[in-house]
């Protein structure tokens, strides 16, 4: 957001909701804000990490309607598709891996 010159509005007290707030910062530079910040020693521990990976839309579309099915999210089930694949993989049942769906978001990327 572009710094100007017109008047900035004070910054609320408190917010009545997580909506109220996501309007105001959605309309409002943090930067105009700067004096009203505070540092802070906070120490994150990241568990869980998420990655992306293409798929064609049949594979997207069977994977969101078997998710659909089973009433478990899309990511989910990708996942345990993968690890059972994996698994059955490095077991040595199969000679080759070959996961035919596993896209890791709702909405399937459209190539540029």
């Amino acid at each position: 957001m572009e710094k100007t010159n017109s008047p900035i509005d004070p910054l609320p007290e408190e917010f009545s909701s997580e909506e109220e707030a996501a309007e105001f910062w959605d309309t409002h530079s943090i930067t105009d804000y700067e004096e009203f910040l505070e540092p802070t020693d906070i120490e994150i521990k990241l568990t869980r990490r998420h990655f992306e990976i293409e798929v064609d839309e049949e594979s997207f579309l069977a994977l969101r309607d078997s998710a659909k099915k089973q009433n478990k999210p899309m990511k989910h089930l990708a996942s345990d598709i993968l690890k059972e694949k994996l698994l059955t993989a490095i077991k040595g049942r199969t000679t080759a891996l070959r996961v035919t769906w596993v896209p890791l978001s709702l909405h399937p990327r459209t190539s540029s």
